[in-house]
């Protein structure tokens, strides 16, 4: 069964958020992220990059390009024929600059 490493992590600026997920599973575990519950696809927005991490590990990135708007909660699943596992994930709150 794949397992989530506890390094997830977010970091904001003024125009993105970005958070990152590890996971190892044997078989090599697939990955996908949901933000506020709904599953996340690749598109202008919001971009996702996977890296291989040798035979059995994989890293996931997402980067969400929004500039304003409330903090949403994601979550980081790994799946492979075993079962699966998640992560949440919080952003950090954007600090206002007045």
């Amino acid at each position: 069964m794949p397992q989530i490493s506890g390094s997830g992590s977010c970091s904001r600026t003024a125009a993105e958020i970005s958070c990152s997920c590890e996971s190892r599973g044997n078989p090599s575990p697939s990955m996908e992220w949901h933000v506020s519950g709904l599953r996340v696809t690749n598109s202008t927005d919001r971009v996702i990059r996977e890296e291989q991490l040798g035979n059995t590990g994989l890293r996931s990135s997402l980067t969400i390009h929004q500039s304003q708007g409330d903090t949403p909660t994601l979550l980081c699943v790994s799946t492979n024929t075993l079962g699966s596992s998640s992560l949440q994930l919080r952003a950090p709150q954007q600090h206002s600059g007045k």
